[in-house]
């Protein structure tokens, strides 16, 4: 098993979270019904979506980008980053950074969607 196969823990989460602080939103968790859904799953299946959208950034990766940016040294910070992304981590990156201060390189690929560039 890889470090990416490893079920973090309740107290890695908590922690997590802590970390986290007011950088991000709490998203509510919608329990999805309708009739097309019920005619395409089980009866006894439940949907629930998070809403991440409402996230900053409009997507749950600013999570992940603040708590690898946090683990950095403040001279680290100051550096800067660099990312390589063709849509949502980088908007992600942008975040975390003006979040913490910092500045960031971001590198997309000509073919990435210039909506999010």
């Amino acid at each position: 098993m890889t470090s990416a196969d490893r079920v973090p823990s309740l107290s890695e989460i908590a922690e997590a979270r802590r970390q986290l602080g007011e950088h991000v939103r709490w998203t509510p968790v919608w329990h999805w019904q309708g009739r097309q859904l019920d005619q395409s799953i089980a009866s006894t299946t439940e949907v629930h979506l998070k809403l991440e959208l409402l996230q900053y950034a409009g997507t749950f990766k600013p999570r992940a980008a603040l708590l690898n940016m946090l683990a950095l040294s403040p001279a680290q910070l100051a550096r800067r980053v660099t990312a390589v992304s063709a849509g949502n981590h980088s908007m992600a990156v942008g975040f975390a950074c003006r979040a913490l201060g910092s500045s960031a390189k971001v590198v997309m690929p000509r073919s990435a969607n210039p909506y999010w560039g």
